[in-house]
């Protein structure tokens, strides 16, 4: 869509595919106990009697080592369960599922897959991927391919490939272009198991796909879903056993275009205006173009400053929206001076990075998302387009003044404000240069963090003060469950009713808002359930073993506290319970829908609910501790479609487990209700 195939780029590192071991539950209605860690033999023996209720003692120090023994034992059967080919112990200790083929569904169009052949073989038996074939060894990614996934392969046909220019396919296939190569394959890829009901749930958004920080437009079109607008999903639901595949009539590229059958490329949506040499700096990069203008001298000092001269200098092709030098001062007194600081440096590269999208888009393009978001240079941040009266407006209030002010390696769109990452931005003009939508000055914006990168867990603690415990506090969570004590501990009352909520995707989770009503009674104390939210894989390990979600129930008390009970989610039948909350899942970050009908949040819960009990932290900055954390033993399950259909919005949405120190850990031996 923005460039044509011979400038396509590469923009990402090779992704690292990693097979994991899978976690199996093995909790039928014969075995109510809980999953539990080796016990801590030493805390768990009872006092010496002492007096006439020594017998007693002697039963209840009984009835603890029995229960050790039963909770040790499930344990064992259910990490040791693995099923048929399920793959080596995942990276980093984290666990997957396993791609689970339907029984007996058949791909369309006499393409069925070899019994139990996997994604690799299954193309090479259809007969007609014989090009795409020989380009995933090219690359060598065989063997990922034929890991255990699970993975959705958008194939492209030989009629396909054949439409590439004779060149640009040979030129892919030399050893010197391999990275290229792998980068092109990977933007065919989902991590995940998406059958065809499942991409045309997507009718409208964008999926992720296996080339970081790259994504697939998904539209519905008279019942054929087109991917980035001009490719056609030809055949779906040719099954594999480590996923599926569908055949499509086109090649993707990472920049947006595409070509196919017809042989010819797909043609950008917008034709470049010329821009006026001399005063756009024809034939010069971007940040040439904008020391040129004249306008936009602070831009370029800070570009200087975070040391991104040389970014912006690259192939890209980039898209900046730049803030006039106007615009900046419209900030703050003092807040560029301090951005400039090297000690601020990373916030600076946030903001700017905030304002690059990592493609030429140019104004067509912007104006043709109105009412739905872009992705930015800053992982996870995304901005707000809408058009008023032909004005494109970015983040509510932002405007740009003047557009396609073209450059060698992309484009530039004068914008009359600075953006802010948390949607709050200084319009050139603002009254006293406060931030529309807030009083906050751009320098004390909530600093932006992720999973991943530069921002990612380890740097949590680095990115503001509000945030430094995460890296000093002595009760971080999640934890890993090795040692507990079990007791006989008062049961957690859940009283949860049917309840209203709205499903939000806030960026780094889906979240369910509950309306007011569901309690849960916790040592006397009442806790009132706000909200849950979803982890993969689980954020809690069990003897340094994860499973592939958690599920985070946040319940706070009349003085502020906070009690945090988490539900293990392990593979397996579909959960019904969970359909209504998935149905309403936004593909996009701030946006918020209401499920129709109220949901009890009991039914999410599995029925035998003993807990993990232990004070840590919230898992998210800025890492507040305090919290009481009530992880419970036993998991439910959701299917492999369910958890599939989760990670295609959030990959990677977990924190590491933190130290336990002195802590100690917590374990009911009776079986709540």
């Amino acid at each position: 869509m923005f460039s044509n195939l011979k400038n396509f780029r590469t923009y990402a590192p090779p992704i690292l595919v990693v097979a994991a071991l899978v976690v199996t539950g093995c909790f039928g209605a014969s075995a109510p106990a809980a999953a539990a860690p080796e016990a801590d033999a030493a805390q768990s023996e009872a006092a010496p009697a002492k007096d006439a209720a020594a017998g007693e003692a002697v039963t209840m120090n009984a009835t603890l080592q029995a229960e050790t023994e039963a909770l040790r034992a499930q344990l064992a059967e259910m990490l040791t369960a693995q099923p048929a080919g399920a793959g080596p112990a995942a990276e980093a200790g984290h666990a997957a599922e396993a791609a689970t083929p339907e029984p007996g569904q058949a791909a369309e169009a006499g393409h069925d897959a070899a019994a139990g052949a996997d994604i690799v073989d299954t193309a090479i038996h259809a007969g007609h991927f014989t090009t795409l074939i020989k380009a995933v060894e090219a690359a060598g990614l065989v063997e990922t391919l034929k890991s255990a996934g699970p993975f959705t392969l958008l194939a492209p046909n030989d009629e396909a490939f054949a439409a590439l220019p004779p060149e640009t396919l040979a030129a892919l296939l030399m050893p010197e272009n391999k990275a290229e190569l792998v980068n092109l394959l990977m933007y065919h890829v989902i991590t995940a198991k998406a059958m065809a009901a499942d991409i045309s749930g997507l009718n409208g958004h964008s999926t992720n796909t296996g080339l970081e920080g790259k994504q697939i437009a998904v539209k519905v079109d008279h019942d054929k879903v087109m991917l980035n607008g001009t490719v056609g999903v030809t055949t779906a639901d040719i099954m594999a056993s480590n996923g599926v595949i569908h055949e499509i009539n086109g090649v993707l590229m990472p920049d947006g275009a595409a070509v196919a059958e017809a042989g010819h490329a797909a043609a950008d949506s917008h034709a470049a205006p010329a821009a006026d040499a001399a005063a756009h700096g024809d034939a010069l990069d971007i940040v040439a173009t904008a020391s040129q203008a004249g306008h936009f001298t602070k831009l370029v000092a800070a570009i200087e400053a975070a040391g991104l001269v040389e970014t912006l200098k690259g192939v890209g092709p980039f898209t900046v929206l730049a803030p006039t030098d106007a615009a900046f001062e419209a900030l703050p007194a003092g807040t560029l001076d301090t951005l400039l600081k090297p000690d601020n440096k990373q916030k600076l590269v946030d903001l700017l990075m905030y304002h690059v999208i990592m493609t030429k888009a140019v104004a067509t393009d912007i104006a043709s998302l109105n009412g739905r978001t872009a992705n930015t240079g800053l992982t996870g941040k995304k901005l707000n387009i809408s058009v008023d009266h032909d004005a494109v407006m970015i983040n509510g209030n932002v405007k740009v003044t003047t557009a396609d002010i073209m450059a060698t390696n992309g484009v530039i769109h004068e914008i009359n404000g600075v953006l802010i990452a948390d949607g709050t931005s200084t319009v050139a003009g603002d009254a006293a240069g406060h931030a529309a939508g807030g009083d906050a000055a751009a320098v004390n914006a909530k600093p932006h963090w992720a999973y991943e990168g530069a921002v990612g867990p380890a740097a949590w603690g680095t990115l503001s003060e509000e945030y430094a415990v995460c890296s000093t506090g002595m009760s971080q969570s999640p934890i890993d469950i090795k040692k507990y004590q079990p007791i006989g501990l008062e049961d957690i009352a859940f009283n949860y009713q049917p309840e209203g909520m709205k499903v939000k995707n806030n960026g780094h989770t889906i979240q369910a808002n509950v309306d007011a009503g569901s309690t849960i009674t916790l040592d006397n104390v009442t806790y009132n359930l706000l909200q849950f939210h979803f982890h993969t894989p689980s954020e809690h390990t069990l003897l340094g073993r994860a499973l592939p979600m958690e599920m985070h129930l946040v319940h706070k008390d009349a003085e502020g506290n906070l009690a945090v009970v988490g539900v293990l989610i392990n593979v397996g039948a579909a959960n019904a319970n969970y359909s209504e909350i998935w149905k309403h899942m936004p593909a996009v970050a701030d946006e918020e829908q209401p499920v129709p009908a109220p949901l009890d949040p009991v039914t999410l819960l599995p029925k035998d609910r003993r807990a993990y009990r232990y004070s840590g932290s919230l898992t998210t900055p800025p890492c507040s501790e305090g919290v009481n954390w009530l992880l419970l033993a036993n998991p439910i399950q959701m299917s492999a479609e369910q958890i599939a259909a989760f990670k295609m919005l959030f990959p990677l949405n977990a924190r590491p487990v933190q130290p336990l120190h002195d802590r100690p850990v917590l374990v009911d031996i009776t079986i709540g209700g």
